[in-house]
């Protein structure tokens, strides 16, 4: 019988790309993906289209949890974004990236 080996996949590097260096950003499958760590768990953001996209996302969840954002936020963001309890705060951020709908809140947009 032969053994069959399975081939060895290795990321593909574009050159393109440049590293990302905003805090809670990478680029991941073709797509910008933002993360934070709370009480030592990755918790995934969203996955969206731009660096930018990201980096924004990944401040509001850094502003809710106290921490230092790559940009800083309005004060409307703030005003709105203390209204919402942690676990709220997810779940209309990751629900608005699902949906992608015009209608929702700018603050999450």
């Amino acid at each position: 019988k032969e053994i069959k080996r399975r081939k060895r996949h290795r990321r593909k590097q574009y050159v393109d790309q440049e590293p990302c260096i905003m805090r809670g950003v990478y680029f991941k499958n073709m797509k910008w993906q933002a993360a934070i760590k709370v009480d030592k768990k990755q918790i995934h953001l969203g996955t969206v289209g731009t660096q930018d996209e990201a980096a924004r996302l990944y401040d509001r969840a850094a502003f809710m949890c106290g921490r230092e954002p790559n940009f800083e936020l309005s004060e409307e963001e703030k005003n709105e974004l203390v209204k919402y309890t942690w676990d709220d705060f997810l779940a209309i951020t990751r629900n608005t990236i699902t949906s992608k709908s015009e209608t929702c809140h700018e603050v999450f947009c």
